[in-house]
């Protein structure tokens, strides 16, 4: 399996985006899959798991955000001025055995690599850092992620199925990382004032990670390729999707990512 597909999407929408990640998934038989892709427009998406009442509905109607479930779990991420990955892989493979922590961990090291090559002094946060659970993905931390002086700086979730699994990725390249405060629901607005102290006491974006220096999301998706390669001998072969993973993709965000029903059935 040392030849991997790595396929370049450009922005599409939220239901899009996670039709051909689960298409990727439901379809594997083969090759790993790298995918980077963007959101147009900006998007609200949940975890697999998350509750629709975490949304504040008015401030995602004025932000013009679409919702989206992902097919992963963790907490809400809005995606914005971000890089987005989605890697799949067999259940087979190497990257993808022992438990869930050490695959993270596998995958994170490789992340660190990528960074500390475009000059951001990322480390993996380690030991133990349980706190209460909280509705957005980077208030929460964990022991396998990414941070930079002590912030999070790469979200991180996936969803494992017998013959494959499926991990995200999100690393925001710039803006405010406490704006996902105001697409979710608080109870008033000391609570909400309180989520985005803590956004921006626990995350980071690239610019500010890097000082300033400009890092483009081509530069960022380069250098995770080339972190993969280096560390693992790999071969990456540009592709799209295959007949049966397009289809299987259509059918996915007619029915379910695209179905307000199904994004809001929980």
């Amino acid at each position: 399996m040392r030849q991997w597909r790595l396929i370049q999407g450009g922005p599409a929408t939220g239901a899009r985006n996670m039709a051909v990640d689960e298409a990727l998934l439901v379809e594997m038989q083969g090759s790993p899959v790298l995918r980077f892709y963007s959101w147009k427009p900006y998007c609200l998406s949940l975890g697999y798991g998350q509750r629709c009442s975490v949304v504040h509905r008015q401030g995602l109607a004025d932000g013009g955000y679409s919702l989206v479930r992902r097919p992963s779990g963790g907490g809400a991420i809005l995606h914005a001025q971000e890089v987005t990955w989605c890697l799949v892989l067999p259940a087979t493979h190497p990257l993808a055995s022992g438990s869930i922590n050490d695959g993270y961990r596998r995958i994170a090291v490789v992340m660190r690599e990528a960074m500390q090559s475009l000059g951001i002094a990322a480390l993996l946060r380690e030991g133990d850092v349980s706190r209460p659970a909280r509705p957005a993905c980077f208030e929460t931390p964990a022991w396998h992620e990414l941070v930079v002086s002590h912030r999070k700086l790469l979200g991180c979730a996936r969803v494992q199925r017998r013959h494959a699994l499926l991990q995200h990725g999100s690393l925001p390249l710039a803006g405010d990382v406490a704006a996902i405060s105001a697409v979710l629901d608080y109870p008033d607005a000391l609570a909400r004032e309180e989520a985005v102290l803590r956004l921006r006491n626990q995350a980071i974006t690239l610019a500010d990670a890097s000082q300033g220096a400009a890092v483009s999301a081509g530069q960022v998706a380069q250098a995770i390729v080339d972190a993969f390669r280096a560390s693992y001998d790999l071969e990456f072969v540009d592709s799209g999707l295959t007949a049966a993973e397009n289809e299987r993709a259509q059918i996915l965000e007619e029915g379910r990512y695209g179905n307000p029903d199904w994004v809001c059935r929980r």
